[in-house]
């Protein structure tokens, strides 16, 4: 059973999060083991968890460009709901509608966190990030660093579509050629061999067979597969199906370096706005997809509380090498934790890049190995049985 919660710390902050648990009871214990004070306690179906981000109006790029637009209207001495009103006449269909909504908020006396918040629109990211700067008078600062956290964002996608674009083009297009020749090549071939008699080899019947099955049955075996992603679709939709396919996303190493990246990345940017640190983490978790993950970051900010370094805190996550927590560690001891932070993510950065290129070219050469196996294969299957012929000829 999935429970949506709220409860107070021993700050007395209000946390808001779901939690699995057999019953409310067992739920309410898990809080109070988790020093927190149960104030309302919901079960909800599993089913209808809305775990997966919607598609935004406004995509990383959109986001960098509309900060950016931000921060140098503000900068220029310009008023919140003044900036928004100029920023309305760059924007057109349904982005200008959400702009349009939250300047008509922001002269209504709403904060700009509250009323981006409302919207539905934009990341936990930014609503944090920009609550931060309201309350801490670094407005500036923070729309500087977003802008720039996005910047970066869509740079590091970039980067990762570039490296998987080839391989997965090699992929379709061995799965196109094999298709195209068990489907309709194979199946030309077998009407001949059959017409003429002649006996054939024992790996040319095999896939003749499979050709002749998959050919019969093609509706069936596509409607089993759309079946099968559906149940996966609605698996994956749920908590536990959630958390599972993110356990099984951490055992790749070059995702668990990007979700590092990201993390690192965001501290970055939330440290060097001025926010402290278990604020920042809280802020990282709303802002995270990977469910593991949001639990790594959770048991980290518990052990803040306990008097714990952040090095040692996200030790225990098992998220990171030992060289990043030492480089971590050297950063509180010496007060230099922004200059650290902003050398372990130009690292990470670097690392995904050479990662990236080395998963390329480890993979061309595999498919390429594969597809001419492939073909290989069926290609000398057609061809034993049409040299068979010829000699009888």
């Amino acid at each position: 059973m999935i429970f949506k919660y709220k409860a107070l710390d021993f700050k007395d902050n209000l946390i808001e999060d779901r939690l699995e648990a057999n019953s409310e009871k067992e739920a309410i214990s898990i809080l109070r083991s988790r020093n927190l004070r149960p104030i309302k306690i919901v079960e909800i179906n599993k089913i209808n968890v809305d775990i997966v981000l919607k598609r935004r109006t406004f995509n990383n790029e959109d986001l960098h460009i509309l900060l950016y637009q931000l921060y140098v209207l503000v900068n220029a001495k310009n008023t919140i709901p003044s900036a928004f009103r100029v920023l309305l006449k760059s924007y057109s269909g349904k982005k200008n509608k959400i702009l349009k909504k939250v300047y008509q908020d922001l002269l209504s006396a709403k904060p700009l966190s509250d009323a981006l918040k409302e919207s539905g629109e934009f990341p936990n990211l930014v609503v944090n990030m920009i609550g931060v700067g309201e309350n801490s008078s670094n407005m500036i600062l923070i729309l500087k660093n977003l802008s720039e956290y996005y910047l970066n964002k869509v740079k590091l996608d970039k980067k990762i579509r570039n490296a998987l674009s080839y391989p997965i083009l090699l992929f379709v297009v061995t799965f196109f050629i094999v298709n195209f020749l068990m489907l309709n090549i194979l199946p030309t071939f077998a009407e001949v061999f059959k017409n003429s008699g002649a006996e054939l080899p024992y790996i040319t019947q095999i896939l003749i067979n499979i050709s002749t099955f998959i050919n019969k049955n093609i509706i069936i075996i596509i409607l089993n597969f759309l079946i099968a992603i559906l149940l996966l679709e609605i698996f994956f939709k749920t908590y536990r199906g959630r958390y599972t396919l993110d356990k099984i996303k951490l055992k790749n190493k070059f995702y668990k370096t990007i979700i590092v990246k990201r993390f690192v990345n965001m501290l970055n940017y939330l440290i060097s706005s001025k926010a402290t640190m278990s604020n920042s983490l809280e802020i990282i978790i709303d802002s995270t997809e990977n469910f593991v993950v949001k639990e790594h970051i959770k048991n980290a900010i518990r052990d803040l509380y306990d008097g714990i370094s952040l090095s040692d805190s996200l030790r225990n996550t098992g998220l990171f090498s030992e060289a990043a927590l030492s480089m971590l560690n050297i950063g509180e001891e010496t007060s230099e934790l922004d200059n650290i932070l902003r050398a372990l993510d130009d690292y990470y950065e670097h690392e995904i890049y050479f990662k990236s290129q080395k998963y390329v070219s480890l993979v061309e050469p595999i498919i390429i190995l594969v597809l001419s196996i492939f073909v290989g294969f069926i290609v000398i299957s057609i061809a034993m049985p049409m040299f068979d012929l010829v000699n009888r000829i």
